[in-house]
């Protein structure tokens, strides 16, 4: 390998190399899982890894849950290896014709009569990356798993697990990285993330003037107003979800409108989805902004939504029961049609797992036991990309 991996870099590349070898060898598709902290370098030894596997002539494709990680991997890997989400590896698109928007996914069979042999989405597979891997949900790791080609798993095993499972693919992963190196420790988001991932709770600082840890009793009143702007550039993560709905009406309000007499998104407000559905592709959790409003029933509405994740706009059925709910759950009386969605300025940690944004507020310092809060907090911290303002 020509990249220059450090002595535990080196150490965990060795052991993904040896995995690897059998598994080709013995056409045996096994998982190997990969866990490292924030600025340990698993995009460097990913990068190692495809190096190898190219120059010994293996096809390669890497998959991710979001549309923003697999951007990342593609313009850091040869263009050579295949890049795309974990949707659009397993399931075709199913498109409306007059809207052309995405209304639903039909799963991938491995033999597809009415397409070409080379037109297969799994033909030439040697080795395929699950990058991002703490993010991806228990269907879809078994839909990757039916199609039998060795999966390397790579993710965060310090965040939290994901929602409303028990499953974790990085729950007890088979090598981790957990050194910091020097690079990373000159970004001042990584040095709080290390912060929370270790002592659980963060002394009021100025790191920079857009990498903050403050009072959250007394926040400066330009830190406010940014934090209420609701801007797509802003995410707001906080610990309960009483907090949240308070919050994500404050910044409704900052926009002008009153969404508790009125809870009906419009175009262009970030919105998130708050219950899975597969033949959607859609999962809770998924953030994505109105595009435009096709219809209105009163309970419910029509919409073209472009979600984070997905690389085109999809056309969803929005019930609105569940908007600045504490507790969503279905009101008494006739089923309104519809996936429960509510306003996606303000996040629980939970529902931020698998998200970043530009600038990212964390209010409080989590909950339950020291473990759980500070996977709480390190989760959150790392949702920022640029800046970050910590209130506790």
């Amino acid at each position: 390998m020509s990249l220059v991996l450090s002595p535990d870099q080196d150490q965990v590349a060795q052991q993904i190399l040896t995995w690897l070898d059998a598994a080709i060898a013995n056409g045996d598709p096994t998982t190997f899982r990969v866990g490292g902290y924030a600025g340990t370098g698993k995009t460097t030894i990913l990068a190692a890894i495809v190096e190898y596997a190219l120059d010994m002539g293996l096809s390669v494709a890497c998959v991710s849950l979001t549309g923003k990680a697999v951007s990342v991997m593609r313009a850091k890997l040869p263009p050579e290896v295949r890049t795309s989400t974990i949707h659009s590896l397993l399931y075709r698109p199913v498109i409306d014709k007059q809207t052309r928007a995405i209304i639903g996914w039909d799963k991938r069979m491995m033999a597809e009569p009415d397409r070409e042999p080379d037109e297969h989405q799994f033909k030439h597979i040697d080795l395929l990356i699950n990058d991002e891997a703490s993010m991806t949900s228990e269907d879809l790791y078994h839909d990757l798993c039916e199609h039998g080609f060795p999966i390397l798993a790579v993710g965060d095993h310090g965040q939290l697990p994901p929602i409303g499972t028990d499953f974790n693919l990085m729950k007890d992963p088979d090598t981790r990285l957990e050194k910091i190196h020097r690079q990373a420790e000159n970004n001042p988001i990584l040095r709080i993330a290390h912060l929370a991932r270790n002592v659980g709770w963060l002394r009021t600082k100025d790191y920079t003037p857009t990498v903050r840890v403050l009072d959250q009793n007394s926040v400066p009143e330009d830190v406010g107003k940014l934090m209420l702007k609701g801007s797509k550039k802003n995410m707001v993560i906080c610990g309960t979800n009483a907090l949240r709905i308070a919050m994500n009406v404050s910044i409704m309000a900052q926009r002008g409108r009153d969404v508790r007499k009125d809870p009906a998104p419009q175009e262009g407000d970030r919105i998130i989805c708050l219950r899975n559905d597969d033949t959607l592709g859609l999962f809770n959790g998924a953030l994505g902004t109105v595009l435009r409003i096709d219809k209105d029933w009163g309970e419910h509405i029509s919409a073209a939504v472009k979600f984070d994740h997905l690389d085109e706009p999809l056309l969803v059925t929005i019930a609105l029961w569940a908007f600045n709910k504490v507790k969503p759950t279905h009101p008494a009386g006739p089923r309104v049609p519809g996936l429960p969605f509510d306003y996606g300025y303000c996040l629980t940690c939970h529902k931020a797992q698998g998200s970043e944004a530009h600038r990212v507020f964390v209010i409080g310092r989590g909950f339950g036991d020291s473990d759980m809060r500070k996977r709480w907090l390190y989760t959150a911290v790392t949702r920022a990309r640029e800046e970050l303002y910590v209130l506790q």
